[in-house]
């Protein structure tokens, strides 16, 4: 094949081609541009459908509550419930019915029906009578409805050989606290249709709204919770509603893992469409399926249209490359022609011919030095003088070359900056002086006998100077650490280039600036933190300022944005309260960022962060968009978001919260230096913060407890005032009592004297139960005025021989220690801060006990003991009787309580006697006893000054 041929194919190929991938890339962007148009304007409209259904739903759920609040309604309810007669029962739900057609139906002209169900599920009342004596027991909306209010889904009946399909909505009726019964407004399954069509929207009084009939090759219809087809499908007119089954790509997805779908997928008919998907919560385990679907076909119309353009553009400029290609392989051929003539005459000795093209292009350049050849040729056979004088020259520019080069390695010797030629294997070819005093050898020729040079410390980070030398050729003012010969790490600056597998470069030492650097970065370092720490330490209860402080001097150190969470009371999320960035726009979006994507605290980073419990690093952005929302991922980029670095808040061992820093480079992209400065920050702040929140909770506490006293004391006063004047009122009570009642005793005795023996047997009796009821009387009246003399004939306190009024006390009961044959027996008694007439009422009411409840088995012990405490004297009364159960010994001291039957004589007011008076002197009185043994009566006397 020819030159020419193949040039004009070759043109032809390299001009073609690159227009049709063109077109293809064109058509290719505008299909993607016109499906993401396409898919965001279904998501908007399935959104907008979503948010009307759910209204709708909710202003019905709130119908229905608002109709079971109704007195009529509530106690028509309970009056039929309480009916036995069927009949009866008929009648009264009938008239219910009626108030329920005339009342509240015509309310809500949504509302095709309205039923009241019993506790059973039975139908007692409806605004169709003949559904009354319906069983709706099994029904979910009557089982959820006895709970609360809930939305069963689109239900169907079959009433009277008809088909009834409705959206039931049911409430519980609640009466005095219990529910009653169950109240249902049934809704047309068609008023959902009408949401989606748009209908319902005009017919209130909207002037526009999104129709379903309007939107060119768009099907909107909705799928219950069991995949059947709730509203009618403009695709499929033919599809019944709740018959036809669903199992299209979004319905599965949504009624199987709760998923909303958006992008392309098989339709009802087998069709490829593109498409939006809502999943509706509409009740407790009642999900819907909202789906939103438009021809890819059609959508697709106005790029067919452009394609026969783009075809016809094509085909032009395959032609325009077609003429251009002939005619630019007819100019390359025909100079090569001409070549090959002249040079076959050349060959037969004409030295004399030329080319003489004129051209200003590579071959006229070609046919020019041919020329010039042919010359070169006739001019070294005509003379030799011009190749000596030639030679001549080139010795003197060789010359001219050696001292040139001795200028430059003069230069090379003395320079500042370290010099070096090495391979690619790092074997040394030169070094000049200055760099081998860097790497603190003696002289240049000792560092090259070493045979190679280590420019890094890190030989990984040598690796990569390497690969990106033979990638770009050269490195530029690249800063890395180095070792010199004696060990010492120096910071350095290398600039090379790479030419013929020969790296020449420059190393400048920068470890003094770097020192001097990193002294003033660390006084700013330590002026910021003396800065924070101060602001820590200031800290009582307001932290929002601390925390403020603490992101903006983290941000202005990494030169990172920042956000510090912490977690919420119950625990479930991490809750942003500071948020930095250099940039204020970018600020703003990333602060919509964050309060767009809440971060839960079990899971995403956040979750990953509580359960490992350390500083975490996530080096890539896929790692982070897990816990984003999918339209969120653009602004990431836009903030710069590719590693994150977590660090936890952490308080007496337990995380409060964390603070996130993020960068746009991705890997490992925090140095340790920063991530240990973050870290020693965070535990600061956590600490400020939970000493704040300390704080703030001992403030409560305290304001509370001051309250509780408050409180507490009023409480006591009144209670004093109260047992004051009841007190007052027993002592007169029984004080008044006593002169009638003595009087009503002598009368008795009397009776009994003068009439005993000449009344019959029974009579006798009587009179002996009457003498010993006022006996009994007359002993309670007695105690009742020794119990209100505890406080109302009291004495001052003061110096008291207890051992004395033990004495006392004995002296009293002699007659019945002797008939007893008890023993009694005492500690050494001290002198106490007391009323002695009272102290001797204490013995005498705890060693009387002791002698009466004795055990018929063996002779009644009793000791008395006293000890000496720090603040308080105590006392105790041991006896071996016959004891009790533990579990009484609160309510002994409790008035006229007795645990005893007749056979122990008593009103059981002693020991509340005892108690009043030892808390009267500011002590406390309790027992121990152990059945069958014995028990053992303390209580104490303060000691006083």
């Amino acid at each position: 094949m020819r030159i020419k041929t193949r040039l004009i194919i070759l043109l032809l190929i390299f001009s073609i081609l690159p227009a049709a991938f063109i077109s293809f890339l064109l058509f290719e962007n505008e299909r993607a541009e016109l499906q993401a148009n396409a898919l965001r304007n279904l998501k908007t409209i399935a959104e907008v459908k979503e948010a009307q259904i759910l209204e709708f739903l909710n202003a019905k759920r709130g119908r229905t509550v608002d109709f079971s609040t109704d007195g009529f309604i509530r106690n028509s309810v309970r009056m039929i419930n309480r009916i036995g007669e069927k009949e009866r029962k008929f009648i009264e739900g009938g008239r219910l019915g009626e108030y329920l057609r005339t009342n509240k139906q015509v309310i809500d002209p949504d509302i095709i029906e309205i039923h009241i169900l019993d506790l059973s599920g039975m139908v007692i009342a409806s605004t169709d009578s003949s559904f009354i004596g319906f069983d709706e027991s099994a029904e979910e909306y009557f089982k959820r409805g006895l709970k609360g209010s809930y939305i069963q889904g689109v239900t169907e009946h079959v009433h009277s050989g008809k088909k009834h399909k409705f959206i039931p909505v049911a409430a519980p009726l609640v009466l005095n606290g219990k529910t009653i019964g169950v109240i249902m407004n049934g809704y047309s399954i068609n008023l959902a249709n009408d949401i989606i069509s748009g209908q319902r929207s005009l017919a209130l009084g909207a002037l526009s709204t999104i129709s379903v009939y309007e939107l060119e090759a768009i099907d909107i219809y909705l799928v219950n919770r069991k995949g059947f087809l709730l509203t009618p499908s403009k695709k499929l007119p033919s599809a019944k509603v709740l018959e036809f089954m669903v199992d299209t790509f979004p319905a599965v997805s949504c009624l199987k893992n709760l998923r909303e779908e958006n992008g392309e997928w098989m339709d009802i008919t087998g069709m490829r469409v593109w498409g939006a998907s809502q999943c509706m919560k509409v009740s407790e385990g009642v999900v819907w399926t909202l789906v939103v679907e438009q021809d890819e076909y059609e959508a697709l119309a106005p790029l067919r249209s452009a394609r026969y353009v783009v075809i016809f553009i094509t085909l032009c400029v395959a032609a325009v490359a077609g003429f251009t290609s002939y005619a630019v392989a007819l100019s390359i051929t025909r100079p090569i022609d001409a070549l090959r003539k002249g040079a076959r005459i050349i060959a037969t000795g004409n030295l004399d011919h030329r080319i003489g093209w004129r051209e200003q292009d590579e071959l006229g350049e070609l046919a020019k030095d041919f020329d010039r050849m042919a010359e070169d040729l006739k001019a070294v056979t005509a003379s030799r003088d011009e190749l000596d004088r030639e030679a001549r020259e080139r010795i003197k520019a060789i010359e001219a070359l050696r001292l040139s080069e001795t200028k430059f390695r003069n230069l090379v010797e003395s320079s500042l900056a370290g010099i070096f030629r090495m391979n690619l294997q790092c074997g040394i070819l030169f070094v000049n002086e200055a760099l081998a005093k860097m790497f603190e050898f003696d002289s240049s020729v000792e560092m090259m006998r070493e045979g190679a040079l280590q420019i890094c410390r890190d030989p990984e980070q040598r690796e990569r100077i390497l690969e990106r030398l033979q990638e770009t050729g050269r490195v530029e003012a690249m800063e890395i650490e180095m070792v010199t010969k004696k060990g010492n790490i120096k910071t350095i600056l290398l600039s090379a280039v790479l030419f013929r597998d020969v790296i020449t470069g420059t190393v400048l030492d920068i470890t003094e600036l770097k020192r001097a650097e990193e002294v003033a970065r660390e006084a700013e370092r330590s002026k910021a933190l003396s800065e924070i720490y101060d602001a820590i330490s200031n800290v009582v209860t307001d932290y929002q300022e601390l925390l403020d402080t603490v992101v903006d001097y983290i941000g202005g150190l990494t030169k990172a944005p920042c956000v510090i969470r912490l977690l919420s009371v119950d625990g479930k999320w991490l809750e942003p309260v500071a948020v930095h960035h250099n940039d204020p726009e970018l600020g703003g979006l990333m602060r919509q960022f964050i309060a767009a994507n809440p971060q839960s605290s079990d899971a995403g980073v956040g979750g990953m962060l509580m359960k490992e419990g350390r500083q975490l690093s996530f080096g890539s952005p896929e790692q982070i968009w897990k816990t984003v929302k999918p339209e969120f991922h653009e602004v990431m980029k836009r903030l710069g978001i590719e590693s994150v670095l977590v660090t936890p808040l952490r308080s007496e061992g337990k995380i409060i919260g964390l603070i996130s820093c993020f960068r746009a480079t991705r890997g490992e992209s925090f140095s340790p230096e920063e991530r240990i400065l973050i870290q020693d920050l965070a535990d600061r702040a956590a600490l400020a913060i939970s000493v704040a929140r300390l704080f703030a909770s001992l403030r409560r506490e305290l304001e509370l407890r001051v309250k509780a006293e408050n409180e507490m004391k009023s409480y006591a006063a009144e209670l004093e005032r109260s047992n004051a004047d009841l007190e007052q009122f027993a002592y007169i009570a029984s004080h008044d009592l006593r002169e009638p009642l003595r009087s009503m005793d002598g009368f008795l005795r009397l009776l009994a004297r003068k009439y005993k023996g000449r009344l019959d047997e029974k009579a006798d009796r009587f009179i002996e139960f009457s003498l010993a009821g006022a006996e009994r009387m007359q002993k309670i009246i007695d105690d009742l005025l020794e119990f209100s003399r505890v406080s109302t004939k009291s004495r001052s306190f003061e110096p008291t021989d207890s051992g004395a009024a033990l004495n006392q006390a004995l002296e009293t009961l002699s007659a019945a220690v002797s008939e007893a044959s008890a023993s009694v027996s005492r500690d050494q008694m001290p002198v106490v801060t007391a009323d002695p007439v009272q102290l001797a009422q204490v013995f005498q009411n705890l060693v009387a006990n002791a002698i009466k409840f004795r055990s018929a088995e063996r002779r009644p012990v009793v000791r008395v003991s006293a000890e000496e405490r720090e603040d308080e004297w105590f006392f105790s009364v041991e006896d071996n009787g016959i004891g009790m159960d533990p579990v009484y010994r609160d309510k002994i001291f409790e008035m006229f309580q007795r645990l005893h039957g007749p056979e122990y004589p008593g009103t059981g007011i002693g020991l509340a006697v005892c108690k009043k008076i030892v808390e009267r002197h500011g002590g406390r009185i309790w027992v121990e006893s152990v059945p069958g043994v014995g028990s053992t009566f303390y209580f104490t006397i303060p000691k006083r000054a």
